[in-house]
């Protein structure tokens, strides 16, 4: 298909603007976690009406045929089955037990993990909601989609994002680390943040085994994109006083020294694996363990902040 005119979507994502006439919508930020052409989980950051129970709405936008299939960028799928309906209740606790229908197991086998992880991801955005437990037809939910996947109720964020095993590691003696690539849209008219949690041969040292995995890069045959230069080598990553310090060294940025779009975008996935990693709100990128500055727009002598929204929708 040919990609949408600029007039259509000004180069990005399709805009958001939900309007009713004469009436102005009060609109609050969601972040939903979706599927692209590739089959992995990408989350984007919309602004969507606000309405009593949000948690139920965010997953309405998650159900195939439903109202994300009008904001999502082209090649971008809702990942729960057509038809799919269910209650949302959240406890006090911050466990929220999803009752679906049985349409919810209509999913492929090869698909039914990236579901789960989207409905997780998607729910546990809210800060209310800790931990997913789900249902169908009234029964806890012990094998899900047309392939049977297990499930061990409660569900969070510690079961990953389009996990992936690193060749070099051994199922059941790993250490997670959550990686941000790219990848391109169907279309080519844009890209977009792609998280990954590689599982990697145990280790003590998880701030620095995230940052060598980011710079090592996709694996082999991935549609991934790398975010950082394959060049640059890390001297050391520690959290010192609440910020996550990242060395590394000049090949951060282009070979004459100039900080290019690969620069910019490398410091944004380093920031954000970084802070991921050490649970910190900002990271302190510096280069042979200077805190520099590279013409007006590349600034690196203050620490970077973790994004708020990740992959914005039109807004």
């Amino acid at each position: 298909p040919s990609p949408p005119s600029p007039s259509e979507n000004g180069g990005g994502p399709p805009s958001l603007h939900p309007t009713t006439p004469g009436k102005e919508l009060a609109l609050t930020t969601y972040t939903l976690y979706v599927t692209d052409a590739h089959g992995y989980v990408v989350p984007f950051t919309a602004r969507l009406p606000l309405v009593e129970g949000v948690a139920k709405q965010a997953l309405t936008y998650l159900v195939e045929g439903g109202p994300g299939e009008a904001i999502l960028p082209h090649g971008f799928h809702a990942p729960l089955p057509k038809g799919t309906t269910f209650t949302i209740d959240v406890s006090s606790e911050g466990e929220a037990v999803v009752a679906f229908s049985p349409e919810v197991q209509n999913v492929p086998a090869e698909s039914a993990a990236r579901t789960l992880e989207a409905v997780v991801w998607t729910l546990t955005e809210f800060p209310t909601v800790k931990r997913v437990s789900l249902r169908v037809s009234g029964h806890p939910l012990e094998r899900f989609g047309k392939g049977g996947l297990p499930v061990s109720s409660p569900l969070d964020r510690s079961m990953g994002i389009n996990v992936e095993l690193a060749p070099e590691a051994t199922p059941g003696d790993t250490s997670p680390v959550r990686l941000y690539f790219q990848a391109q849209s169907e279309d080519g008219t844009f890209t977009y943040f792609v998280p990954v949690t590689r599982l990697v041969p145990r280790t003590e040292r998880p701030l620095e085994a995230a940052i060598r995995e980011l710079i090592r890069g996709p694996l082999g045959g991935s549609p991934l994109l790398p975010t950082v230069r394959p060049s640059v080598r890390l001297h050391r990553a520690f959290v010192d006083g609440g910020i996550a310090v990242v060395d590394v060294d000049p090949h951060l940025l282009s070979k004459d020294g100039k900080a290019d779009a690969w620069a910019a975008r490398s410091v944004q996935a380093l920031a954000l694996t970084a802070t991921e990693m050490a649970g910190t709100k900002e990271a302190q990128i510096l280069v042979d363990g200077q805190a520099i500055k590279v013409g007006e727009d590349f600034d690196l002598t203050r620490p970077v902040a973790r994004p708020r929204t990740l992959n914005p929708l039109g807004f």
